[in-house]
């Protein structure tokens, strides 16, 4: 049985035009495009790139929270898969 995130996420993804056999960039702009339409993350989303290389998502920003980096690891874990993704997402030290 799903929990009620990873509904969400598929959802979500059946909501883009594109899957696995989109081009690796048509894969990055879904899933850029899927970090945009996150409520709780549009504060951040254009600190995040999105690059795709033969199925493999990298992910490159700052966030302010964990919870968001894991968030949009979890979006990119939609298009690619759980094993297809480097997240490095760095949180934002909150300290300056």
């Amino acid at each position: 049985m799903k929990n009620a995130d990873e509904k969400s996420l598929e959802e979500l993804k059946d909501n883009f035009r594109l899957y696995t056999n989109g081009s690796d960039d048509d894969v990055a702009i879904d899933i850029q495009d899927a970090i945009g339409r996150d409520p709780s993350l549009s504060l951040i989303a254009d600190n995040i790139q999105v690059t795709v290389e033969g199925e493999v998502v990298t992910l490159v920003g700052e966030v302010y929270r964990e919870e968001e980096k894991m968030t949009i690891g979890n979006i990119a874990m939609t298009f690619a898969g759980d094993d297809n993704v480097n997240n490095y997402l760095r949180v934002m030290d909150s300290s300056n």
